[in-house]
């Protein structure tokens, strides 16, 4: 896409070549079909530009007597035209800056309104802020005569502390003989303690050695008893021995049993198969025969 400077260079170099080939002067239609770009303020820019360069150009010829009248006239329209373009922009841009102008006081109009309104709200703010500085004022009053009295409840305190110090310095004292009663009971309990003690100590030792004696006779009876149980478990152990010889005499007796069972059988299978296959044969024999 051309940028703008090329659209105007172009639409000022084909204003020329209108002049020429088509022997009229430029119009925005007869540009825009020749560059094929439809930008009409860009054209329209180029040819006004292009018409005062012209009528410039042809200005101090206007002078000469042996130029022709057609040429001259030619020449005054084209002047004519660019001071109409030129009245034109001139009108334009009058337009333009009466229309900024009037902006510009609409805006200054809307300023001063609005300072005005902001300078009514800044008072009535103002008369917000003195009365609130007002009702502090008040507070802050009443503060100071709270504190006032606090400073005097303070000072009854403070007596009262004094007071309460010379009490407690008593009390001390107080706890001290207390402390040194309590000491002088420690120490007697923990004699008494110590004295228990050594009775529970001693009463123990003798339980314990009345408790071992005892133990011992048991563990002696015990140990009888136990030698006495053990003879016991020998000879049981020997009649033990004596049961599962004749037990395992047993099993070889009944393994052998089982054997002979077993070749019973296989004889006994073989038997019926051959009485089986004679009987077989006879019938076969009949058959043929029949």
């Amino acid at each position: 896409m051309p940028i703008v400077s090329d659209s105007y260079n172009r639409a000022y170099d084909a204003c020329d070549a209108v002049l020429i080939e088509e022997g009229r002067f430029p119009t925005v239609e007869a540009i825009r079909a020749r560059i094929g770009t439809n930008s009409p303020a860009i054209i329209k820019r180029a040819i006004n530009d292009w018409l005062l360069n012209f009528a410039k150009q042809h200005k101090e010829r206007l002078h000469r007597p042996d130029l022709p009248g057609a040429l001259l006239d030619a020449v005054d329209n084209i002047w004519k035209t660019a001071t109409d373009q030129s009245q034109k922009l001139f009108d334009t841009a009058s337009e333009e800056f009466r229309l900024r102008q009037a902006e510009l006081e609409s805006h200054i109009a809307f300023i001063t309104t609005t300072t005005d309104q902001q300078k009514v709200d800044w008072l009535e703010k103002e008369k917000r802020y003195e009365e609130q500085i007002s009702q502090q004022q008040l507070l802050l009053d009443s503060h100071k005569k709270e504190l006032a009295n606090n400073q005097v409840t303070l000072l009854q305190m403070r007596d009262q502390l004094a007071e309460n110090q010379q009490n407690l310095g008593c009390a001390d004292a107080t706890i001290l003989e207390l402390r040194k009663y309590q000491e002088d009971q420690s120490i007697e309990w923990k004699a008494r303690n110590e004295q228990a003690h050594e009775w529970h100590l001693k009463r123990i030792a003798e339980e314990k050695e009345s408790l071992r004696l005892m133990y011992e006779t048991q563990l002696e009876k015990l140990s009888k008893k136990l030698q006495s149980e053990s003879i016991e478990n020998e000879s049981q152990k020997i009649r033990l021995s004596q049961v599962m010889a004749k037990v395992e005499n047993f099993v070889v007796v009944l393994e052998k049993k089982d054997s002979e069972i077993l070749d019973l059988k296989i004889r006994l299978n073989e038997t019926e198969n051959h009485h089986h296959s004679w009987r077989v044969k006879k019938r076969f024999e009949i058959l043929k025969k029949r």
